[in-house]
């Protein structure tokens, strides 16, 4: 949300509008999240798995980062 909140009043600068710009930043916020080597739900879930956290995150890169694009073609 902090990241949200300083980019969006930028937006114009950009070519976009505020809503467009903050629904991007939250849905690449999201998606990074999935991917976090040292984000607490991909730790827990690792320990769970009794798989290395990295390993985790590597698994989830190219899905994650398809994710992204398809979502950034989509908005524009």
């Amino acid at each position: 949300m902090a990241f949200n909140g300083a980019i969006t009043p930028h937006a114009a600068d950009f070519g976009y509008g505020i809503i467009e710009l903050g629904s991007m930043a939250q849905i690449g916020a999201g998606l990074g999240r999935c991917m976090s080597p040292v984000a607490g739900a991909g730790i827990i879930i690792a320990k769970m798995a009794n798989v290395n956290p990295l390993e985790l995150t590597k698994r989830n890169a190219i899905p994650t980062i398809a994710a992204t694009i398809i979502v950034m073609l989509l908005l524009l």
